[in-house]
């Protein structure tokens, strides 16, 4: 008997015929809130300054020490000449506690204007501002955002639209180019309007109208439909660069993950514009929201 005890030692390992309590425990590592910061993602609006409207942001803390804000940008160091771009990268130069309980992050985005001063409350609200609010660069902005869940939230297989309105001469929906706006499971969106799908022609064949989408965590690039659109408009001018029934999208899902954020750089989107004399496309000054249905 006491041979067969001492082989079946043998053979489990020296381990399981220990006493328990010689290996100890492992020491925990702390967390620092740099490493809280990285890849997390933060959504919701800048300032709305030189725009219809606060326009959809977010901001993505990399892994790197970097940051990328995503937005439909008009970029000018003078406030005369500006360039488009969807993008801006920032380099964190420092990150302090202070003494109310938030946490201040020092940032540089050379093509805003240098530094910015990030304030993060309870590891949940965001706010950026200009470090210098004496000295503010004609392409700054101010951004309120919020932590968006690391899980993630897919449109996928869902239905989005604005809000239907029948006040006055204004009756439908707000928004109407996503009103409503079907996202697939196999990465294409579709459109229904009074009810029925939007139809495409091609060649003799007639089919559902189907565009693809794309999802990178909380921001969302798509198409809208604009069906009040006349062709004939396309014909007036070779210079006319409008897309004619369809335009691109930007999209950004607030943390709910049942609102979403959404604006486009054409003319031809029926968007609030302050021009309007009727808010036939949703209340001028206010960003564009969609919901899910």
């Amino acid at each position: 008997m006491k041979k067969v005890m001492l082989m079946i030692c043998f053979m489990i390992g020296v381990a399981g015929c220990k006493k328990s309590g010689n290996t100890p425990a492992p020491t925990p590592v702390k967390k620092t809130y740099s490493d809280f910061l990285k890849n997390t993602e933060w959504t919701g609006t800048d300032d709305g300054r030189r725009a219809q409207y606060p326009q959809p942001s977010s901001m993505k803390f990399n892994a790197d020490n970097s940051i990328t804000i995503y937005s439909l940008f008009m970029l000018t160091t003078d406030g005369i000449y500006f360039t488009a771009a969807d993008s801006i990268k920032g380099t964190i130069s420092k990150i302090d506690s202070v003494a109310d309980g938030s946490t201040h992050i020092s940032v540089n985005f050379p093509d805003i204007g240098g530094d910015q001063i990030i304030s993060i409350a309870n590891r949940k609200d965001l706010v950026m501002a200009p470090n210098d609010p004496n000295n503010i660069s004609p392409g700054s902005h101010t951004y309120k955002l919020a932590l968006f869940p690391s899980t993630g939230v897919s449109v996928k297989g869902t239905t989005w639209s604005g809000p239907y309105v029948n006040a006055g001469p204004v009756n439908g929906y707000w928004y109407p180019d996503l009103s409503s706006i079907i996202f697939a499971t196999n990465g294409v969106t579709s459109y229904t309007k009074n009810g029925l799908f939007i139809q495409q022609q091609t060649g003799t064949n007639i089919g559902v109208l189907e565009i693809v989408y794309l999802q990178q965590g909380a921001r969302v690039f798509m198409y809208g439909y604009n069906d009040d659109y006349s062709w004939d408009l396309d014909h007036q001018s070779l210079t006319d660069y409008r897309q004619g029934r369809i335009t691109p999208y930007f999209g950004v899902l607030l943390p709910s993950g049942d609102k979403m954020l959404v604006d486009a750089r054409s003319r031809n989107a029926r968007l609030p514009n302050y021009v309007a004399t009727i808010d036939w496309y949703g209340p001028k000054g206010v960003t564009p929201v969609i919901s899910k249905q």
